[in-house]
C-alpha cells in the first residue's frame, strides 16, 4: 500500500496486491456533520459521483450506519456512510462487498470493504453456462455481428458498382436487426426502462445489468433466532419456510362481520357484460396495451372487471378504479391532515391513523374473497373464473439467479398479474363497508374540515387506509376491534411498526399515550 496524501478529513493511498498486479485508488471522505451544506452542494456532490462512473457498492448487515444517541421520539437513524467504485474496480473484484460492523467508540459504524474472490474453475464453468446460453437464447449475437460487420467492410473496399450492391443492402439490414437484438438484451438486463428506442449497445447497458445482479445477491440472512447463517443450504431453508408461512391459509369460515355490511351492488346487466363471449377484438386490445419487454399486462377478464368497478368499489377507495386517481385521496387527506394540525382549543382533540397492511396481497384468505365476490353479486360462472385465476399457481424462488423450491400456496393473490389490483379491492371493500357501518352508528364519528361539509371517516389507498376521528379510548378500541375482525376474517395482519399516529394540538398527553399504548404505534409530528 503506498500512502499519497491526508487530512483530518481524507486520506488516500494506492493499493498492489502483488508484483505485476493492477493497482488501484482508495480515498476516503468525511464530512464534518456542522458544516453547512445546502441542497445545491449536495446537487454538485452527486453529479460529480455520476461523471466519475462511481456507483454505490451497497451493504451487508445493519441498515443504518450513524445514530444520534438519543432516546425515544428524538431518535435518529440514517445511513450516512458509504462505498462507491467504477466499473472497472469492480470487475477487478466482482465479489467484494462492503459489511456494516457496529462500533463502541463511535456514533459511525465501521464498513469493512471483503474482496472475496472466486476460485478458478467455478468462474470457467460459468462461463461456460454463459456461452451456452447465449448460443440458445440469442445465437451468439456478438460473433454474428462481428462477422457481419467484416464482410460488410470487405464489400465497401472492394468499391463495386452494382455486383455486390444487394449483398451490402441485405448485408445492413441484418447488422441493424442484430443491433437491435443486443440493444433489447442488454436493455431487458439492465431493467432501464427509460432508454429510449434507436440508442445502441454501450458500457453503460453492461454496468447497469452488472451492477443489478450484484446489488440483489443475497449473501447471507438471519434466521429466526436471530442467527446470520451464509450457507447456501441454509439460506434456502430460511427463505423457502419464510414463503411458506406466509401462503400458508388459516382456513377461516365465519366472515359475517365482512359480509354484513357489504351490500349486494352488481346488478344483472353487470353480469350479463362480464359473461358476454369473448370477442376477437377484445383479445387483440389487451395484447396491445402489454409493454414489449416485461411481465403480461392487462388481460381480457382484467378489462372487464375494470367496466364494474366504478360502480361496485366505494368512494372512499381511489386506487386501480377506472375514473379516480389516486391523488384525489391524497389532496382530501392533506386537507383533513391540515384541519387536524390547525385544531389548537376545545376539549376535544382529533386524530389520524395511518393504518399499513403486512403483505398485503400474500395473505388474502381465498374462501374470503370468494365469498365476498358472491354477496356482492357476482354470478357464480364469473367467480368460478376469477378463483382458477387465483389458486392454480405455484412459485419458486430465484435465489442469485437459479430457481429454488416449489411452493404451492393455500392463501394469496400473485403480484404481478393484471387482475390481482382488481380482485384486492373487492377484499378492502370489507373493511371499507366496516367502517361506515360503524360511523353510521356514532364511531368514528370522521372530520368535517367546515360547518357544511361532509365528514371524512376514513381514505383507502390500495393497501393502505388513513381513519380520521376524535382522539378518544373508546374510538380507538372501537377501530381496533374492526381490524381485529378484519384481520381474522380477510387474513390481513397490520403493521404495527410501519402504522402511525397523528394529533392535533389540543389533544391531552394522556390520551395520546392511551392510542399509542392501544395500536403499538409510533407518534408523528409532521404529515407532509
Amino acid at each position: 500500500m503506498s500512502f499519497k496524501s491526508c487530512s483530518n478529513a481524507h486520506i488516500d493511498v494506492v493499493v498492489r496486491e502483488g508484483v505485476g498486479a493492477q493497482s488501484w485508488r482508495a480515498t476516503g471522505f468525511y464530512g464534518h456533520p456542522d458544516a453547512d451544506r445546502d441542497a445545491r452542494q449536495m446537487e454538485v456532490f452527486r453529479k460529480c459521483l455520476s461523471d466519475c462512473g462511481l456507483i454505490d457498492l451497497g451493504f451487508v448487515g445493519q441498515r443504518f450506519t450513524w445514530c444520534n444517541g438519543r432516546i425515544g421520539e428524538q431518535r435518529t437513524r440514517v445511513r450516512l456512510d458509504r462505498m462507491v467504485a467504477n466499473e472497472e474496480w469492480r470487475k477487478m473484484f466482482p465479489e467484494a462487498r462492503v459489511i456494516h460492523r457496529a462500533m463502541a467508540a463511535s456514533d459511525h459504524c465501521l464498513l469493512n470493504l471483503s474482496l472475496r474472490q472466486r476460485i478458478q474453475d467455478m468462474l470457467k464453468s460459468c462461463q461456460a453456462h454463459l456461452q451456452t446460453w447465449n448460443r440458445r437464447e440469442f445465437g451468439n449475437v456478438n460473433k454474428n455481428l462481428r462477422q457481419k460487420q467484416s464482410r460488410l467492410q470487405q464489400l465497401e473496399e472492394l468499391n463495386l458498382l452494382h455486383e455486390s450492391v444487394e449483398e451490402i443492402q441485405t448485408l445492413k439490414k441484418e447488422i441493424n436487426e442484430v443491433l437491435l437484438r443486443e440493444e433489447m438484451m442488454w436493455n431487458q438486463r439492465s431493467r432501464a426502462l427509460w432508454v429510449k428506442c434507436g440508442d445502441r449497445n454501450t458500457k453503460f447497458f453492461h454496468a447497469t445489468a452488472s451492477n443489478r445482479c450484484r446489488k440483489n445477491r443475497i449473501e447471507g440472512l438471519c434466521d429466526s433466532g436471530g442467527m446470520w447463517r451464509e450457507d447456501c443450504e441454509e439460506v434456502e431453508g430460511i427463505i423457502l419456510t419464510y414463503f411458506k408461512e406466509i401462503y400458508s391459509s388459516n382456513f377461516p369460515v365465519d366472515f359475517g362481520a365482512s359480509l354484513g355490511a357489504v351490500d349486494r351492488k352488481v346488478t344483472e346487466e353487470m353480469n350479463e357484460d362480464l359473461l358476454m363471449e369473448f370477442k376477437a377484438a377484445e383479445v387483440w386490445r389487451a395484447l396491445k396495451q402489454m409493454h414489449p419487454t416485461k411481465s403480461p399486462g392487462p388481460d381480457v377478464l382484467a378489462n372487464r372487471l375494470t367496466r364494474v368497478l366504478p360502480e361496485v368499489i366505494s368512494d372512499a377507495q381511489s386506487a386501480f378504479v377506472p375514473g379516480r386517481q389516486i391523488i384525489d385521496n391524497v389532496l382530501v387527506a392533506f386537507e383533513v391532515m391540515h384541519c387536524i394540525n390547525k385544531r389548537r382549543k376545545g376539549k376535544e382533540g382529533l386524530m389520524a391513523i395511518k393504518l399499513d397492511m403486512s403483505k398485503a396481497y400474500d395473505r388474502v384468505e381465498w374462501a374470503y374473497l370468494e365469498a365476498m365476490m358472491r354477496k356482492m353479486g357476482f354470478q357464480d360462472r364469473w367467480i368460478s373464473l376469477m378463483m382458477m385465476c387465483v389458486t392454480t399457481v405455484s412459485y419458486s424462488v430465484l435465489l442469485n439467479g437459479e430457481p429454488k423450491g416449489r411452493i404451492v400456496p393455500t392463501r394469496g393473490l400473485r403480484q404481478g398479474d393484471p387482475i390481482s389490483p382488481y380482485l384486492f379491492l373487492l377484499c378492502t371493500e370489507g373493511l371499507s363497508a366496516m367502517l361506515k357501518k360503524s360511523e353510521n352508528g356514532g364511531i368514528p364519528r370522521g372530520i368535517a374540515m367546515c360547518r357544511s361539509a361532509p365528514r371524512v371517516s376514513h381514505l383507502l389507498f390500495a393497501n393502505d387506509c388513513i381513519v380520521f376521528g376524535k382522539t378518544s379510548k373508546e374510538e380507538g378500541q372501537r377501530l381496533l376491534k374492526i381490524l381485529e375482525v378484519y384481520e381474522k376474517e380477510s387474513g390481513q395482519k397490520l403493521n404495527r411498526e410501519k402504522t402511525s399516529l397523528f394529533f392535533s394540538k389540543n389533544t391531552r398527553e394522556e390520551f395520546k399515550e392511551d392510542v399509542k399504548d392501544m395500536f403499538g404505534a409510533q407518534i408523528i409530528h409532521q404529515h407532509e
